[in-house]
């Protein structure tokens, strides 16, 4: 096991930096009242289906969308992105609203020297939601901050107590507050190495990533090693392929991986549910839950309900193939800069469906009315029955589950 050393004076900076971002997230508050000021300074505008002019595709003074614009909002959907541009073009505003939750966001850009940052608040509660910032040495970066309150509303803290006890409870509340730190190193103008420390709603990791170049310095990879020992991707250069072929070749490939998982297990009875779990917006590597055909004959006998929710032998999936690797955050990168998020569900349908019509492709015992189906229960409980027939479930064999109660 690979485990990342971060020196004394690393930490100690990554520390500074954090507690420097939550006062910015403390102070912000009080600037709420300058939305009219950021408004006055807005020529123009465009707007988007989803979130556009993240800071990190800032280079050069300049800030790519990072997506399609629109020079009117988006024909048929509520929850769209408005963007206000100052004379020079740069985005100085973003709106943004969910029409049936009746909330709504302001953020704006603020630009000085040796900084750029995003404040984003939530209209509605009064709260700052989120903050982006990025640090300067002329023109190289030197420090990214990032902080968010999760779900965008409500933080639960007083911004008016001492800064002492802000601190404290966000360090301590690792579920709604997410934020995440970290400086770069170079060499020969270009990033070499960045170490950093966040939290992602499990509690705070240190890490660091490891950047690599082609012949002619374009970046081609960056690779992320965490203090626990385990790594992954965070960049990979886009590829020429779109985002349906990506998409079919990932369900392609976790099909054929997920079975060799399922094969290894050696169940002693025939599957009749894998369930495949995942986070919405966060992440769509699937972990893996099990319901056998034993379990459905003891629900039967001691009528059992809620079967669907029952899986006995849950597992999250780890030492995924290289191959595997790298598709899946190109995939990523392509659904986070377009907001696309129900593309993830998407490919883990597609998958769901591979696995359930080919049976396994007979590598392991199944029942006769054997599904698979991804599934995030917080969210996609009410919609069970239309997941199952996507997934390739007959109207007959869902008819019979839900006369039994188990969805």
């Amino acid at each position: 096991m690979f485990v990342i050393a971060i020196n004394d004076f690393m930490e100690g900076s990554l520390q500074i930096l954090k507690k420097e971002l939550i006062q910015r997230w403390v102070d912000a508050h009080k600037e709420i009242g300058n939305i009219p000021v950021y408004e006055a300074k807005v020529v123009s505008k465009k707007y988007a289906d989803g979130s556009r002019y993240n800071l990190k595709d800032y280079n050069a003074g300049k800030l790519r969308a990072g997506g399609k614009m629109l020079a009117e909002p988006p024909s048929g959907v509520e929850n769209y992105h408005e963007y206000g541009f100052d004379v020079t073009g740069f985005p100085v505003t973003s709106r943004s609203w969910h029409v049936f939750n009746k909330i709504e966001w302001f953020g704006f850009y603020r630009r000085e020297e040796g900084l750029i940052e995003y404040i984003e608040f939530c209209v509605t509660s009064g709260v700052v939601a989120s903050i982006n910032r990025i640090k300067f040495d002329k023109k190289n970066k030197v420090a990214r901050q990032y902080f968010n309150v999760n779900g965008n509303t409500h933080s639960g803290l007083d911004v008016s107590d001492p800064f002492e006890n802000i601190f404290k409870g966000v360090r301590q509340d690792t579920f709604n507050f997410l934020y995440d730190v970290r400086e770069f190193d170079y060499v020969n103008n270009k990033i070499y190495k960045a170490y950093g420390l966040g939290n992602s709603g499990l509690g705070e990791f240190r890490y660091r990533d490891d950047y690599s170049y082609n012949a002619d310095d374009q970046l081609l990879k960056i690779e992320r090693f965490f203090n626990n020992g385990e790594s992954g991707i965070d960049y990979l250069k886009p590829s020429k392929k779109g985002l349906k072929q990506i998409i079919r070749e990932l369900a392609n490939i976790y099909c054929d991986y997920l079975i060799e998982v399922l094969k290894g297990e050696n169940y002693r009875h025939p599957l009749f549910v894998v369930e495949l779990t995942y986070s919405y917006c966060d992440s769509y590597r699937p972990n893996v839950c099990v319901i056998h055909e034993k379990n459905k004959i003891d629900a039967l006998n001691e009528s059992n309900k809620y079967l669907f929710m029952s899986g006995m032998f849950s597992y999250a999936i780890d030492n995924q193939p290289p191959e595997l690797d790298e598709l899946y955050a190109e995939f990523y990168q392509m659904i986070e800069k377009t907001d696309n998020w129900d593309a993830g569900v998407k490919m883990l349908t597609e998958t769901a469906k591979l696995m359930t019509q080919s049976k396994l492709k007979g590598q392991v015992p199944v029942t006769d009315d054997f599904i698979v189906f991804p599934v995030e229960w917080p969210v996609d409980g009410e919609d069970v029955e239309k997941i199952l027939f996507q997934c390739g479930a007959s109207k007959a064999n869902i008819k019979r589950w839900k006369e039994y109660k188990w969805f």
